[in-house]
């Protein structure tokens, strides 16, 4: 499980007030349903999860996301409790002091790092060799 599904995961089901386990069930009962449906369009739209990876996180099908993700932009283009819905969620889960957000931001400047960090140990050796050289 990827930490940007944690994150989703803890967002959806605090918004549903569901539990983990009921998300992950195989539940029909229409705010259950309705969960998984969000988070199945949240990882395809703002993670770029692929359908398979999804489905794999439910121990489902993929052909179920694909699914549940066109009922959801089906949803989003005429239900106001939904699109509400969704920005509360996207709001959890972007909260600008959120685990996300501090998460890629770190990430980012390791990247960093370890970019200077290289450009610096090839400059020592050119600095070394023009040394050696006089």
């Amino acid at each position: 499980m990827t930490y940007r599904f944690k994150v989703l995961s803890a967002a959806v089901c605090k918004h549903y007030d569901i539990t983990e386990q009921e998300l992950h069930s195989t539940s029909r009962q229409m705010d259950i349903v309705g969960a998984r449906r969000m988070f199945y369009f949240f990882a395809r739209k703002h993670f770029k999860k692929t359908y398979k990876s999804i489905a794999n996180y439910f121990r489902a099908n993929h052909a179920t996301v694909i699914h549940h993700e066109k009922k959801m932009e089906a949803f989003l283009t005429f239900d106001k409790n939904e699109i509400k819905r969704y920005i509360k969620i996207r709001d959890m889960v972007f909260d600008e002091n959120s685990m996300i957000g501090l998460q890629e931001e770190y990430d980012h400047l390791e990247f960093e790092r370890r970019l200077i960090s290289s450009r610096m140990n090839e400059i020592e050796l050119e600095l070394k060799t023009i040394k050696e050289e006089n």
